[in-house]
Parts: structure tokens; C-alpha cells; sequence
């Protein structure tokens, strides 16, 4: 059999695995209402409405996860790097040491914009309120894998009119000393697929894919891509389908378009081999097999199925909006329908007004008109009754809004709202929400945790050219003085300063993804000083300042130990202050006793002797 032969087989069978799991995504994206979901989000909220209608959104999906999303998403990313054994030499020296270098180059990585990390964690983190999040992180210095690697720049760049069969490559793409870099890529989440004998844990599946478009000039450029696409014609999607979203898949029954210069390119991740297939779909030509050692793809998603327990996709947070949605929305659009169509009218007396003119002034005149009527006011005109738009109506909005307030979990305080309750029923309140939103941002730092731990990694084992990290120097500091930190820029060499061996845990703070949750830290913080000075005794036990740190929700573990020799430090000096009074004491007594009392003293101490004579008391 011939390697052509092969590879043509190899592209057949994964391509028709993945037309089966699309069937599998439909049937879960069709329950829960995702790419409805998605709609609502933007605000398309009515269907089968007439293109000249408008009817009336008030678009609390989008508010909603507007008033979530400053919870879950950066300030600043910092990431910490915590070395743990994994050998029997493990050298705890060596291991800190090269943990801090570690953790200097990946936080470069997070700070650096041209690699907008914020961006795409925060793209995640909305597409798992509809579907789930989907981020790959890798490392390839072809474009064809790293979207931020420089493509080639072809003839069409420059002129429209080049058709894509003819076009030609003006300027090659750059080697890969050039431009290597870690990426991290947003994939969208309605073109990932999964096995359909699929498990929660992404590791436990067969294998997983995506989809995505590419030039097919694009793909000529390549070499060896070019050689195996030498019979191809015609891409078979326009480029302009695929910026919109359309994503127009015509085939040869309904009419191929031959104007189009894209094609179909599957991903495909074998989780039992390890390794990524790269297949032009349409014309089921393997392009390229890569081996990994690890899953690139990091999924976030917020709850599991019931019905399902342990299918992979999960059941998305907005699929339980639609109703309250609609529900507010109807009655909205009720009493906006009622304001139209009932107007303000009058009934006019015959008779009651001197002319027609004096009519007219009021029908059209300004504000202020006046005009002149014969008899008694209230008589010549008499407003006519409107009908009441229905308590029902009321209700109904309050209710919906009340029920997708309750289901989307969103307080009032969130909302930037104030509510009548009392002072402990809101900090009941406050507490099980802060409970429920604890919950969602530990998933999501978790899921930040592998996509940072999976870029410290491919840092040391990919990276072959040195780069520029800024690292923190502390300068040497004495008793009772603040340490000095210094921001200086070191170049790191990959190859000889990270160790691939280097086993570690990474750990991004809540309070440096969230504003909301540094408030949190900071209250705690606070709360766990103000205890600590009021039962200073707990200082002498790390035991129980642990667990007074666990009651007030403080997780900083250096802050912990600071404060224990802080308070130790304190307690030390008050007893070192009541010594000295004691001892103080005990001198003045010392020498009060060693010195004879004066004539003053001792008259007055007779006088204050109890039982003498009067007679005596006067002679003394």
C-alpha cells in the first residue's frame, strides 16, 4: 500500500468520524438552545418578526453577563509557581531558584499585549455562558497552526482581480528562529467535535477536533502543502462567508462556487496515538501528523448534565434564561403597545366655546395657548376615560425579572442596586451569593491554572532563542526596615536556564483576576488584623491562626505567616514592657524601704494609728 493511499485513508476515516460527532453536537446544541442563546446575547430576541418592526428588547442576557464577566476576568494576570518533588535528588534550592525564573518568563508571557492573553481567557469565558470555552495552547512556527505567526504575502494581497488558481507568492513567510513563540488561541466553540462515546474529562476521550477555514494560497505556499494539493482547482468557501459567519458550504449537487478562496481544514487531535492530523476536509487529503506529548486543548465549562453524567458537553448557564427572557420582553412590548395605541382625547360640549378658532387654538396651538369658553371650564371639556393596562401585565414584568435574577444568580448588589431588606437578611444574602460566585471563579482559575501551566511548560521545552523576562530583585534588608524591590530586566537563555525536569504547581490569585474578588481579599484581610489584635493569644499557636485565617476567607499563605511574627514580635514587646514597669515597681519599693522617714512621715503615721487616746494624739 502507498503512502498516498495511506494518508487518502487516513483523511477519509477521520473526516467521516467527525461528520458522525457533528450529528452528536446538533442534537445537544439543539436542547439547550445555544445558538439561540448566542442571539439573545446580541440582542436578536423575536421571532418571525416583519423587517420594518422593532419590537421592544430589554436585553438582560447581555446585561447579565456584563455584570459577571468584571468578576471573572483580569486586572493584572500574575501567576505564582510553587516547585514540588518529583525526583529522588530533588534539591529544594535548585527547585525554588528555578521555580522564580519560571514564574518571571511566564509572566512575561501573560503581560506581554502581542499575545492578548486577557483577551482570549475573556473570549473563553463568554462562549462557556452559550456552549463551553475552548483555548489551545501550543507551540508551531507555521501559520497554519500559530495564528500569530507571519503568513506569506501573495500576489491577491495587492490585487483583488488575481484569481486564486493564479495567484502567486510575492514574499515567503519568515523561518522559525524568527518568530517562534508560545500562542494561546481562542477556538470556536461550534466547530469543536468531540467522540461520541465522549467523557467529562477531555484526557478520557479518543480524540477531539475543530474546524477552521484557510486560503488555499495560503496553503500553496507551503512546499509540501503544495505538492499535495496540486490537484485542487478551486477552494470551495469565499472568504467573505467566513468573516461574516456564514460559512456557505456549497456543494456540487447545489452548485459549486468557483469564486471562493478557502478550504476546509480539520484539526484532529488522536488522544490514544498523540498525535494532530491537519486534513483538508473537502478533498480528504492528509496535509500533516503531528506528535504531542500533551492535550493543547483547554476546555472551561460551568456545570454537568444529569440525564448525561458524564458527557462531555455540559449544560450551559444561559440555556436557563430564555424563558424569564422572553416572559420580560412580552411584557414590555404589552405596555409599550398600550401607550401607542391609546392617546390622549377629549370631549368637547357644543356650545361651550366661543368660536372654532378658540378649538383650533387648543388642537394645534403651543404650549401655554389659551382659549376663551362660555360657561363653567370643567364643563366645556371633559378628558376620555383610558382603559387600565391590567395588573397582570405588572406582575407578569416583575415576576420575570425577579425569576431571571433567581436562575442567572445575579444579587442586587451586583446589579448596582439596593434592595429594602434588613441589615442581616442582605449579609445572609450577600453571603450565599458570594458562595455561588466563589464556585464559578474557582472553575475558571482552575481552567486559567492549565492554560498557564501548559505555557510554562512548551517554554522549556520549545523555546531555542534567548528572551527578555523582568525579574524581582530583593535587596538586602535590615531589622524593622521594608524590603526594597527592584523591577530589572534579565535575558533568559531556554535551552540552558529552564529545566524541562522541573516539576511545579501554578496558582493564579482570584484577586488578581477579578476587582470584585481583591475587594473580597482585602475585607478579609482586614477582618483577619482586627481578630488577630483582639485575641493576640492565637499568635502563639499556627494552628489556630490557620484556622482563623480558613474563617475569614484569607488564602494568602506568606500573609499568614507574616502576620503570626508580626503579632509574636508585638506580644513580645508588651511583655518586654511589662517586665520592665514590674521591675520599676519593685526598685521604688526596694528603696523606700532602705530609706528612714522624715519627722513629717513618721507624725503622720502615729496620727493614723488606730486606738490611741486623743490626749496622746495631741502630744505626739
Amino acid at each position: 500500500m502507498s503512502d498516498k493511499i495511506t494518508s487518502e485513508a487516513v483523511a477519509t476515516a477521520w473526516a467521516m468520524r467527525f461528520d458522525g460527532a457533528n450529528q452528536y453536537y446538533e442534537q445537544w446544541e439543539d436542547r439547550f438552545k445555544c445558538r439561540q442563546m448566542a442571539e439573545y446575547y446580541e440582542g436578536i430576541q423575536w421571532d418571525n418578526v416583519p423587517p420594518s418592526a422593532e419590537p421592544y428588547v430589554a436585553n438582560l442576557v447581555y446585561a447579565t453577563i456584563e455584570t459577571k464577566l468584571p468578576g471573572m476576568s483580569f486586572m493584572n494576570p500574575s501567576a505564582s509557581l510553587k516547585p514540588k518533588p518529583s525526583k529522588t535528588d530533588w534539591s529544594p534550592d535548585k527547585a525554588y531558584a528555578q521555580a522564580k525564573l519560571r514564574e518571571d518568563a511566564c509572566n512575561q508571557f501573560l503581560g506581554d499585549s502581542k499575545n492578548d492573553f486577557v483577551g482570549v481567557v475573556e473570549q473563553g469565558i463568554i462562549d462557556a455562558q452559550f456552549r463551553f470555552g475552548i483555548i489551545e495552547v501550543g507551540y508551531d512556527a507555521s501559520w497554519i497552526v500559530n495564528p500569530k505567526a507571519p503568513k506569506p504575502i501573495l500576489a491577491s494581497d495587492n490585487d483583488e482581480e488575481v484569481d486564486s488558481s493564479d495567484d502567486k507568492v510575492l514574499m515567503e513567510q519568515a523561518e522559525l528562529p524568527d518568530y517562534e513563540n508560545i500562542y494561546v488561541r481562542n477556538i470556536d466553540p461550534r466547530r469543536f467535535r468531540i467522540c461520541g462515546n465522549s467523557r467529562w474529562k477531555l484526557e478520557n476521550n479518543d480524540w477531539c477536533g475543530y474546524w477552521e477555514y484557510q486560503r488555499l494560497a495560503d496553503l500553496y505556499a507551503i512546499p509540501a502543502f503544495k505538492k499535495k494539493l496540486k490537484d485542487v482547482q478551486y477552494a470551495n468557501a469565499v472568504s467573505s462567508d467566513f468573516i461574516h459567519g456564514l460559512e456557505n458550504e456549497l456543494t456540487d449537487e447545489v452548485g459549486m462556487k468557483t469564486n471562493g478562496d478557502c478550504i476546509k481544514i480539520l484539526h484532529i487531535f488522536d488522544l490514544r496515538a498523540k498525535k494532530r492530523h491537519v486534513i483538508a476536509y473537502a478533498e480528504r487529503i492528509l496535509l500533516a501528523s503531528i506528535d504531542f506529548a500533551r492535550n493543547p486543548i483547554k476546555v472551561l465549562r460551568y456545570s454537568r448534565r444529569a440525564r448525561v453524567p458524564d458527557s462531555f458537553y455540559p449544560i450551559p448557564p444561559a440555556s436557563q434564561w430564555k424563558s424569564p427572557q422572553d416572559e420580560y420582553n412580552e411584557s414590555k412590548e404589552q405596555l409599550r403597545s398600550f401607550r401607542k395605541r391609546f392617546l390622549r382625547k377629549f370631549l368637547i360640549k357644543e356650545g361651550s366655546f366661543v368660536s372654532e378658532e378658540e378649538i383650533d387654538k387648543l388642537m394645534d396651538g403651543f404650549d401655554g395657548t389659551c382659549s376663551l369658553v362660555t360657561g363653567s371650564i370643567p364643563e366645556a371639556m371633559q378628558p376620555v376615560p383610558m382603559p387600565n393596562v391590567g395588573s397582570e401585565v405588572m406582575q407578569a414584568m416583575a415576576t420575570s425579572r425577579e425569576d431571571f435574577n433567581t436562575v442567572s444568580g445575579t444579587s442586587a448588589e451586583q446589579r448596582l442596586q439596593a434592595d429594602r431588606q434588613t441589615a442581616t437578611q442582605s449579609k445572609i444574602i450577600d453571603a450565599r451569593t458570594s458562595i455561588r460566585e466563589s464556585r464559578v471563579n474557582a472553575q475558571t482559575a482552575n481552567w486559567i491554572n492549565e492554560i498557564i501551566t501548559e505555557i510554562a511548560k512548551l517554554q522549556a521545552e520549545k523555546l531555542t532563542l534567548p528572551f527578555w523576562v523582568r525579574v524581582s530583585t530583593q535587596a538586602p534588608a535590615t531589622f524593622q526596615e521594608m524590603e526594597v524591590v527592584q523591577n530589572v530586566y534579565k535575558q533568559i537563555d531556554p535551552v540552558t536556564d529552564l529545566d524541562e525536569d522541573f516539576d511545579f504547581d501554578v496558582q493564579v490569585s482570584l484577586s488578581t483576576i477579578s476587582p470584585i474578588e481583591n475587594e473580597r481579599d482585602k475585607n478579609a484581610f482586614f477582618e483577619f488584623l482586627a481578630a488577630l489584635n483582639q485575641y493576640p493569644q492565637l499568635a502563639f499557636s499556627p494552628e489556630l491562626i490557620r484556622h482563623l485565617a480558613e474563617k475569614v476567607g484569607l488564602r494568602a499563605e506568606s500573609v499568614i505567616v507574616e502576620a503570626q511574627k508580626m503579632a509574636l514580635v508585638a506580644q513580645l514587646g508588651q511583655q518586654a514592657q511589662a517586665d520592665e514597669a514590674m521591675n520599676q515597681m519593685a526598685s521604688q519599693r526596694t528603696m523606700a524601704a532602705a530609706t528612714p522617714p522624715n519627722m513629717e512621715q513618721t507624725a503622720n503615721m502615729i496620727q493614723n494609728q488606730v486606738g490611741l487616746p486623743t490626749d496622746m494624739q495631741g502630744a505626739a
